[in-house]
């Protein structure tokens, strides 16, 4: 008990240090065609995967804390929430502090034994250290202890990106995957006459040059436009060489560094800002003057028929893997956890239970009606939303939900933002003041892994 104190006590300091500084078939498929029949019959949604029904206790009432940085999205979600049980109130803490700020606070506070609120949203957090603290509930043995929630509904594949030595410490309610739209005159020249359904961002700068030097008619085109930048698919590449569950860091690897290098074979656009983290979404024609013009981080939403379908110049979206068939997913919504030291936490757990299994979708679009938000991580709910987007083109359900089945890690972005700009300062370095040669950056980053590996 002594050595769990003092190493709570070694991370809550280590972690305040820091702060202030694939394609695969999986049973999900197999579950596909059951989903989307039993969700198409009305009143067999739960029916498809219940043993026998369980009694609905919906007179549940008293008070809730949600401790977030984040207003925006909980606030609807917490609207959504109330339509069902009104008599819980659940009350939004820490809304408006900045991310830096509200992760260590929170820290401090979960490694002190307290409970920051009822529910704590751990996006921010350094996810995997939170788990091995033991400072969260283990909400998979929540979801195994009540019959309402069937696992076999969920997004198994991120639930298990989320599992870590057993136990989850928090879930993401929704989530988001990121994918590109590539011009079709440029992959032809590159020899690809059909654009894969997962690509890398090495793959990418690979095609890019071929094009380039067949001649292509954008051969002195930059690779993305000028509201675009190279961090997303950066970001991606470097969960080939951090593995937090492995708790192994290799960018000393001669692949990193041979990245490193061939990053500055592109085109850049002079006007990209470098320290922007997302580049945002377009529906946008690709034009023979850019390689990369749609950085897609939602797959279902308004106006998204053409990422499955593509147009006359632009293919349909590719997904965004690491080389390693790594495809990472941001929370949007959570990862949501319920501190061990809470003191309320049946009802925080019917809270999280809400949007597990009872929410319902049928006939809704995202962002319109009561959901507010991307991918949800509960299936039948997502394969909903999806054919309220896609009525007629069943094609378009099934690719949304391949792009949701194939995400089997959390984002570095989601799971440990500080360590990410760290890495993006180094990078810099590098990249945009030629500070530092492609080696040196290298170890530099190594170097800050593995302090980050044993804080």
């Amino acid at each position: 008990m002594k050595c769990k104190k003092l190493l709570a006590i070694l991370l809550a300091l280590c972690l305040i240090l820091s702060l202030t500084s694939c394609n695969q078939k999986s049973e999900q498929d197999k579950k596909f065609d059951e989903l989307t029949k039993s969700s198409a019959a009305p009143g067999s949604q739960m029916e498809s995967s219940a043993s026998e029904p369980v009694p609905e206790d919906t007179d549940i009432s008293g008070t809730l804390t949600l401790k977030t940085p984040d207003e925006f999205y909980w606030s609807r979600w917490v609207k959504h929430f109330n339509k069902k049980y009104p008599n819980v109130t659940v009350e939004l803490v820490g809304t408006g502090t900045d991310r830096g700020t509200y992760a260590q606070q929170t820290i401090v506070e979960l490694m002190g034994g307290e409970a920051p609120a009822d529910l704590v949203d751990m996006n921010y957090l350094p996810y995997f250290n939170c788990v091995e603290a033991g400072v969260f509930e283990n909400l998979l043995a929540w979801i195994d202890n009540d019959p309402a929630v069937k696992k076999d509904e969920l997004y198994t594949n991120v639930l298990d990106a989320v599992t870590y030595k057993d136990s989850a410490a928090g879930l993401p309610l929704a989530f988001l995957v990121n994918g590109m739209r590539l011009n079709k005159a440029m992959l032809a020249a590159a020899s690809l006459e059909e654009a894969p359904g997962t690509a890398s961002f090495p793959e990418m700068i690979e095609w890019y040059n071929r094009a380039k030097d067949a001649g292509a008619a954008a051969k002195d085109s930059y690779f993305v436009g000028a509201t675009y930048n190279p961090y997303t698919c950066f970001h991606t590449e470097l969960q080939r060489y951090l593995k937090e569950k492995e708790e192994t860091a290799s960018f000393d690897d001669p692949a990193f560094t041979e990245l490193l290098r061939t990053m500055k074979t592109v085109s850049w656009n002079n006007l990209l800002d470098f320290d922007t983290e997302y580049a945002g979404f377009s529906n946008l024609e690709l034009s023979s003057r850019l390689f990369m013009n749609d950085q897609v981080a939602e797959i279902l939403g308004a106006d998204q028929r053409p990422l499955y379908e593509g147009t006359d110049t632009a293919t349909p979206a590719i997904q965004l893997a690491a080389s390693d068939g790594t495809i990472p997913f941001g929370a949007v919504v959570g990862p949501v956890g319920i501190p061990v030291a809470s003191e309320n936490k049946e009802l925080a757990w019917r809270f999280i239970r809400f949007f597990l299994s009872e929410m319902e979708l049928e006939g809704q679009k995202p962002y319109e009606g009561d959901y507010f938000g991307p991918t949800p991580l509960n299936r039948r709910n997502a394969l909903e939303l999806a054919k309220g987007m896609f009525p007629d083109d069943e094609k378009a359900v099934e690719a949304a939900d391949a792009w949701a089945s194939r995400v089997n890690a959390i984002s570095l972005l989601t799971n440990n933002e500080v360590l990410l700009q760290d890495i993006n300062k180094i990078f810099n370095e590098y990249f945009q003041n030629d500070l530092t040669s492609a080696e040196e950056c290298a170890k530099k980053i190594q170097d800050r892994a593995e302090m980050f590996l044993l804080e």
